[in-house]
């Protein structure tokens, strides 16, 4: 599993470094310089956090926010119809564009 963020002082601090590699996850950092690199993560990440944000303060162990981040995710790519992509999931579209990509 990937831990993806920007390169701030928070992210690149001995401290949140080691507690990423102690739960056995892959440090991964945008490129310095591009704020427009990430924009469709930091946009899907800012409404996870928004939506969900009573839900994340009521976790009292990592297992219950894994869980509760699994079903988010899972309600989000395969249910929850978004606008930008003409009221279909994020699956749907993906499949729909993977099927019709020239070959």
């Amino acid at each position: 599993m990937l831990s993806h963020s920007d390169q701030g002082t928070q992210y690149t601090s001995y401290d949140y470094v080691n507690l990423v590699l102690a739960r056995g996850l892959t440090l991964s950092y945008s490129t310095p310089g591009t704020p427009t690199e990430n924009p469709g993560q930091e946009s899907f990440f800012g409404r996870l956090k928004d939506e969900s944000r009573d839900e994340f303060l009521e976790m009292e162990t990592y297992e219950e926010l894994e869980k509760l981040i699994d079903r988010k995710l899972g309600y989000y790519n395969n249910k929850r119809l978004h606008r930008s992509l003409k009221c279909q999931t994020p699956k749907k579209f993906t499949n729909d564009f993977i099927k019709n990509f020239p070959k």
